[in-house]
């Protein structure tokens, strides 16, 4: 960017054959790259807003959810199924008097950690506090969500390693009653946690997005995402988040109003930014591998100038926008 040279950067998006891209300059240098632009954003705040949407949406989800496809990159819901809340409570050991508060740990060395401005030091010292916390409140049941792609990533390191979220928990002794944890190798998917949670934490992962979508509370510990913009509880500084994660028990739901927002948002991120190919088609196993298989379509080999998604993407360089749209 100071030598006047454009970046942008490529990523799969949240199911096969999907591509997110961003070009990057000064303006927007520290934003992750599955996010959305000033100019995104405010275009998905202006369209009209309905039911319709939410069921697309909502359908997408759970599309790629049951499919297996979510995030299928790094197997994030290999051989996982959904279950019903009153299921998921007794399976769990869910006092249900209390509220429920999701903390979704990132792996500790995910790239991601340098998107944005964060709270704490890295992600461990934002788990280690979190869970320290969470040891110290009774007032609430506290699932602890270990990162499914800590199974896939030691698979394909070739190690045995134990996951860095579990070394943390073991520091603090046995497990209390009021704290549960799930492995990365569960067979509960993600999306039925939502079903029972109140509060979700996290710094700046999807899951943030998500659990906004079905009208948790979410508390963020760093910038770079979707934080300040109308549906999260963004904190400042380190005293805040344990002022809130003391009394959480007391924090409020977010209303009608933030609950569209993030649909909105999330509308952009799953549906308006994902380039779907037609010059390639790309898949990733169903399986803890998750091997990539990529073949290149006959329209492709015939034409590839003719293939929608490269008019797309030849358009949106041209254009100098930060995200390409695909509607």
């Amino acid at each position: 960017m100071q030598n006047n040279i454009t970046p942008i950067t490529l990523n799969s998006a949240h199911k096969d054959n999907a591509l997110i891209l961003k070009r990057y300059d000064i303006t927007n240098e520290n934003v992750h790259p599955v996010s959305l632009s000033d100019d995104t954003w405010s275009h998905l705040k202006s369209i009209p807003w309905d039911e319709e949407k939410w069921k697309v949406l909502k359908d997408e989800i759970e599309y790629c959810y049951r499919s297996g496809q979510w995030y299928g990159e790094v197997a994030t819901q290999f051989n996982t199924e959904i279950m019903d809340e009153n299921a998921i409570k007794s399976y769990l050991g869910i006092n249900p008097l209390k509220k429920t508060v999701l903390i979704f740990p990132h792996i500790f060395w995910d790239a991601t950690f340098f998107w944005g401005e964060d709270v704490f030091n890295d992600y461990e010292e934002w788990f280690r506090e979190t869970v320290k916390l969470a040891w110290e409140n009774t007032s609430v049941n506290w699932i602890i969500k270990v990162h499914p792609a800590n199974v896939v990533k030691n698979i394909r390191d070739r190690s045995n390693a134990e996951f860095s979220e579990l070394t943390v928990l073991k520091e603090f002794g046995k497990i209390p009653d009021h704290i549960h944890v799930v492995p990365a190798d569960t067979q509960i998917s993600t999306l039925s946690l939502y079903q029972i949670g109140d509060v979700c934490l996290t710094v700046r992962g999807t899951v943030g997005i998500e659990a906004a979508v079905y009208g948790l509370t979410v508390v963020t510990a760093g910038t770079g995402r979707y934080d300040r913009l109308g549906f999260t509880i963004d904190v400042e500084t380190r005293e805040q988040y344990r002022q809130i994660l003391s009394e959480i028990d007391n924090i409020e739901a977010p209303d009608t109003s933030k609950i569209e927002l993030a649909r909105r948002y999330a509308y952009g991120i799953f549906l308006t930014r994902p380039v779907l190919p037609e010059s390639i088609n790309f898949t990733y196993s169903k399986s803890r591998e998750a091997k990539l298989t990529v073949s290149i379509s006959e329209k492709a080999r015939e034409d590839i100038f003719y293939c929608k998604d490269i008019q797309l993407l030849e358009n949106w360089i041209h254009s100098g926008e930060h995200d390409v749209l695909n509607a």
